[in-house]
């Protein structure tokens, strides 16, 4: 009798853990199956370094019925992904005065990839800083290293992948007839320190035809740019462009990135 109900308790033994086992893998894959769907829902990521003058950290007043965009998002400064809203250079580390920035437009450029591409998000690193010159934005300069450790801590995140860079600075270049070589190079120290053939998008100064002329140049002298003309657009001082202008300019950097992707 012994022998016998030690027979009977390993087999009642065995079966409860084989049960176990069952409940246990049964649980594992509903959780695997879970985490699949959610990943597989979640939208892609498109992320963007938005970097240059005054136009990039946006000077147009903002209007009163602005609000947030739920796909377009701002990397701020808790290294986190946050719904935008205008002022969209606020998380900027080098920006000035918050009180200065203003319309940024990148909201009508994301917009416009949005309609391009439904479902997806756009995500925003801007570190603009006004008043700054080329020369500022060089490899080894604190505005190029910012620009780096930012997107970088972006990309970490795992939920993106960079597919541009935008640029809008030289009103304080103007004069400047080495501008566009100083240009090229900067694309190659950003695209070398980061590791990767990133696009590069430039666009025009206002009133500024000599300058924007030499700066059409860009596709001719470095692979994988694309130049912005700021042609027909009207701006309320000398060097900004008004909220209307700054919509349009937006959309056309816009333009310029589905060019790229519509290529590749």
């Amino acid at each position: 009798m012994p022998f016998l109900w030690k027979q009977l308790s390993c087999k009642k033994v065995l079966g409860m853990l084989l049960m176990l086992g069952l409940i246990l893998s049964f649980m594992c894959s509903k959780v695997f199956q879970i985490k699949k769907e959610k990943d597989q829902k979640k939208p892609a990521l498109w992320v963007f370094l938005c970097i240059g003058q005054s136009n990039m950290a946006g000077r147009s007043p903002i209007p009163e019925a602005s609000g947030e965009v739920s796909d377009i998002l701002l990397f701020n400064a808790e290294n986190k992904w946050e719904t935008a809203r205008q002022p969209y250079n606020r998380y900027s580390t080098i920006r000035k005065s918050l009180g200065l920035q203003r319309y940024n437009f990148c909201e009508a450029f994301g917009k416009h990839l949005l309609e391009y591409k439904p479902g997806i998000q756009v995500g925003l690193v801007i570190n603009a800083r006004g008043g700054s010159s080329i020369t500022e934005w060089r490899k080894g300069q604190p505005y190029f290293s910012e620009a780096i450790r930012r997107i970088r801590s972006a990309l970490e995140q795992n939920e993106g992948h960079l597919e541009a860079i935008l640029w809008h600075q030289g009103e304080r270049n103007i004069e400047d007839r080495e501008y566009l070589d100083q240009l090229c190079s900067l694309i190659y120290e950003f695209r070398s320190t980061l590791e990767m053939e990133v696009p590069f998008i430039a666009g025009g100064i206002h009133n500024a035809p000599e300058f924007n002329r030499r700066l059409a140049n860009l596709t001719e002298k470095a692979p994988g740019t694309a130049f912005v003309t700021s042609d027909g657009l009207t701006a309320y001082d000398r060097w900004h462009f008004d909220y209307s202008s700054a919509q349009e300019l937006g959309k056309r950097y816009a333009a310029a990135f589905i060019q790229f992707k519509d290529k590749h």
